[in-house]
């Protein structure tokens, strides 16, 4: 599936804006930054910052680490690891109850190893 996809997506560019708001301990913070962003298939991504506002504590430690990341996932070893087969996670199937009267199937998908780019559920 990643490989049809990777094939089909040869290039793209866009515009990105991200914007967060932390209310919390010690206050209130906000941030926005507008990326451009272009890829080139198969493993090239480039941001340029175009504009930044607010907290920079959130532009460096959350907006900038986020495409730090982006990039770091472009890596072929990284993708091979967080994919979702039988070799990266652990189904667990459960019936649940939808409505009063109908019934249905629950999977829940565990990662064999931690990894930065697997997210879990962990709500139940």
């Amino acid at each position: 599936m990643n490989l049809r996809r990777t094939q089909a997506l040869r290039t793209y560019q866009g515009i990105r804006t991200y914007r967060a708001e932390y209310h919390g301990f010690p206050g209130a913070r906000s941030a926005e930054m507008v990326v451009k962003v272009s890829y080139l298939s198969p493993a090239e991504k480039e941001f340029i910052v175009q504009s930044t506002a607010g907290s920079a504590l959130i532009i460096d430690r959350v907006f900038k680490k986020l495409l730090e990341a982006e990039k770091e996932a472009l890596d072929t070893e990284i993708q091979r690891r967080s994919a979702l087969t039988e070799d990266t996670t652990v189904s667990h199937w459960s019936d649940t109850k939808t409505a009063p009267r109908a019934r249905g199937m629950r999977s829940k998908l565990n990662p064999v190893r931690k990894t930065n780019f697997f997210i879990t559920d962990e709500s139940g």
